[in-house]
């Protein structure tokens, strides 16, 4: 243990518990599981498991999509340029007139007065367009992969920009390290970019939940300290990001998937939104975006 830890905890010992609580949560996360999630969140994902495979069922033959196998099998799926521009534009439409309102948007991250991050939290309620991006395909593959009902519990969406170099070395701005979400595992995200995303714009990363495996078992720290060299942490063979024309899409399980924000370049930046799914005892809702609840999961 280092110096500076026994330092600490003498002198908050209530938060040294904490952190040893958390350091050991991550800990068995890692040796059991093989992902930073956490032991708790992988524990709540198999109690959920459990009770879908109790309750829930699936008509096998229309798990033949092969989407629906590249999310189970890999943990993401790549969807590609997968919505037309007119749908993307409906939202839009409404999206870039609030995105940098303080009256409709909330300030993600800033540092020193500047912000690099903002969001739109219950974007839901404000551009109900994003109804449309629950086409009947997306629905089949969410069901496919649950083998039963699910519903959408959380919705997102946010504006990155340009972080100066000086200032990453600082502080992360907004989830820009390799990392897994802490959640029940089989929390399912898609991701949609509102912009058109290259290479230069700062896209979403992630890795196959068995490539995430490989790295633990390498010896993969954590978000603030990788403990493995970086070509092996960003070996391009295993590296997916989403690039794209607006309108490009990925399905991906963020618990058990390492992923990460890149950084923007000078003057750039990127619009993407998310909207999380968990399975459900229910039919997914006609009026979904009215009845978004966290409560609602398998029981």
């Amino acid at each position: 243990m280092k110096k500076g830890y026994v330092i600490k905890a003498i002198q908050n010992p209530k938060n040294a518990f904490y952190v040893v609580k958390v350091n050991l949560d991550l800990f068995l996360g890692k040796k059991i599981y093989g992902n930073t999630a956490g032991f708790r969140h992988n524990i709540l994902g198999e109690l959920t498991r459990l009770k879908m495979k109790k309750q829930l069922s699936y008509d096998n033959n229309k798990l033949k999509n092969p989407l629906v196998a590249e999310l189970d099998i890999n943990g993401y799926a790549k969807l590609g340029k997968f919505y037309d521009d007119s749908v993307i534009e409906s939202i839009l439409t409404k999206y870039n007139k609030i995105i940098e309102d303080d009256a409709f948007s909330t300030v993600r991250t800033e540092y020193k007065g500047k912000i690099y991050s903002r969001y739109i939290n219950m974007v839901y309620k404000k551009i109900p367009e994003i109804a449309n991006l629950l086409t009947n395909d997306i629905r089949l593959i969410i069901k496919g992969h649950y083998r039963g009902h699910f519903q959408v519990h959380h919705v997102l969406a946010w504006r990155n920009y340009h972080v100066p170099p000086e200032v990453v070395a600082e502080k992360e701005m907004f989830a820009s390290h390799w990392h897994c979400d802490g959640r029940d595992t089989t929390r399912v995200t898609l991701f949609v970019n509102l912009s058109d995303v290259t290479d230069n714009n700062g896209p979403l990363h992630v890795q196959s939940k068995q490539r995430t495996k490989e790295l633990v078992r390498k010896g993969f720290g954590g978000r603030h300290d990788y403990n493995l060299p970086n070509d092996i942490v960003e070996d391009p063979r295993h590296v997916v990001k989403l690039t794209g024309p607006k309108g490009t899409a990925i399905l991906c399980n963020p618990q058990l998937c390492l992923h990460r924000a890149d950084i923007p370049g000078h003057d750039q930046q990127r619009d993407i939104l998310e909207i999380r799914f968990k399975p459900s005892n229910e039919p997914l809702y006609n009026d979904w975006l009215n009845r978004i609840d966290e409560t609602n999961i398998v029981k």
